[in-house]
């Protein structure tokens, strides 16, 4: 790729942030709730409130009330070749208990791996590796999503590796959603078995990257798959079933029905964004404990909630049982928001990778009432397809489009250099 790509793309970035002013629904509130990260890609909350960030350089930092930690939890040293690097991170259901977490890190040039280690005294001890030979070529399409699932298994996504063949091979974990014991083990009762009907950890596959996935209260498993480039680019939200195969690389977006063996996605899109990220199925019975701040109104519950890394996105989607009623943009974001969270206050937490920031979506009860008002109200307006991703340009972002990325442009060397010496700089001016 030409260099002066990928500063079109960074420019491109800060130009869709800068330039627009969507306003968020009435009574919600947007707000920094820590900085000072570099480059963090994943989030996790603990019980007790702090919240876990890997760095994609390696290091597990811990926020507190709001304030970032100076000791990291751990430093690791993966393998940090353009979309290589620590890629996600998840706590134990039992954490409370165990202080297990789990990190997915690209570890040589042609492994990725799962490792945990277990909280002491706030410090991450007893490294120990529950999952390797999980592929990747140091470059592309490494995945490294991972969600524990509600039947208590670890799931965790991987992407093609830049080898699109390998995604309809079972025998490869490439291109897939897996599904392991906590000890990283693998359920007999996964879909797919070996000649010799041992289970294979693959639990899904024909994905390109499916970089992040999140399950929703009643279990659904959606994962959100980044497209390609050029025009035949298409954003995916997959609804993801034992033994699915969504397609990749027979087909990109509705497969027109051409093959009954692949599932589609129940919403694509190809104007609206270049590089779908992390998701949150917001809960229909919340709890926000914190006075201060009050759960969604109802109207949102039980909405898929999931971010644009390059056009600087945060979408709301309306379900309908397992079809999307509505898709719609719900915050214009900036600098490249990754991972999606839920807190336990009630609130939504996203991380920009190039600020270093952790922002706060919350609903401030004592200011609005629990209507759905603003510019994603209920109207008489038709609902949109959810197989359409072409059509007239995006009318939400009105500058320049950035250069289609799948992750991987925007994830380059020349990428990584100027948002680590963004972050800082940043930092930097901070301590002064």
């Amino acid at each position: 790729m030409r260099p002066v790509q990928h500063g079109l793309v960074f420019v491109a970035i800060l130009l869709s942030s800068a330039a627009l002013a969507v306003a968020v629904p009435e009574g919600f509130v947007i707000e920094r709730y820590a900085g000072g990260l570099v480059q963090p890609v994943s989030m996790a909350f603990a019980p007790d409130g702090r919240l876990f960030v890997a760095e994609r350089l390696g290091a597990i930092r811990v926020i507190k009330d709001g304030e970032l930690l100076d000791e990291p939890f751990a430093e690791l040293e993966p393998f940090t070749g353009l979309e290589s690097g620590l890629l996600g991170i998840t706590l134990d259901p039992n954490f409370a208990a165990n202080g297990y977490v789990y990190a997915f890190l690209t570890a040589t040039q042609s492994e990725q791996i799962i490792v945990r280690l277990t909280d002491i005294d706030g410090v991450g001890a007893e490294l120990f590796p529950i999952r390797g030979a999980i592929p990747t070529t140091g470059e592309l399409h490494n995945g490294g999503g991972m969600r524990f699932g509600p039947d208590g298994m670890l799931y965790f996504s991987v992407g093609d590796t830049g080898v699109p063949s390998l995604a309809q091979d079972v025998k490869s974990l490439a291109g897939s959603i897996c599904r392991i014991n906590p000890d990283g083990t693998i359920p007999d009762d996964n879909p797919f078995k070996t000649p010799t009907n041992s289970p294979r950890a693959a639990y899904a596959f024909g994905f390109r990257n499916p970089y992040r996935f999140c399950f929703s209260p009643d279990g659904r498993l959606f994962a959100m798959d980044i497209g390609s480039d050029d025009a035949p680019r298409t954003e995916e939200v997959n609804l993801v079933v034992a033994g699915g195969n969504y397609g990749w690389p027979l087909a990109e977006g509705p497969s027109d029905g051409g093959d009954p063996n692949l599932i589609d996605p129940i919403f694509s899109y190809h104007e609206l964004g270049q590089c779908i990220a992390g998701c949150v199925v917001y809960p229909t019975d919340p709890s926000a404990p914190d006075e201060d701040f009050a759960s969604f109104p109802e109207t949102y519950r039980g909405n898929l909630f999931h971010l644009d890394f390059v056009n600087n996105a945060l979408f709301r989607v309306r379900l309908d049982g397992d079809k999307v009623a509505k898709h719609e943009l719900f915050h214009q974001a900036q600098l490249g928001p990754l991972d999606l969270a839920l807190g336990p206050d009630g609130a939504l937490y996203y991380c920009e990778f190039l600020t270093g920031d952790i922002q706060r979506v919350r609903y401030a009860a004592a200011t609005a009432s629990p209507t759905d008002e603003g510019p994603n109200a209920e109207s008489n307006e038709p609902l949109i397809d959810p197989n359409e991703f072409a059509g007239e340009p995006n009318t939400v972002l009105k500058t320049p489009q950035p250069q289609p990325c799948g992750f991987g442009a925007a994830m380059t060397a020349a990428l990584s250099v100027l948002s680590l010496s963004f972050a800082r700089a940043r930092n930097r001016l901070a301590r002064k």
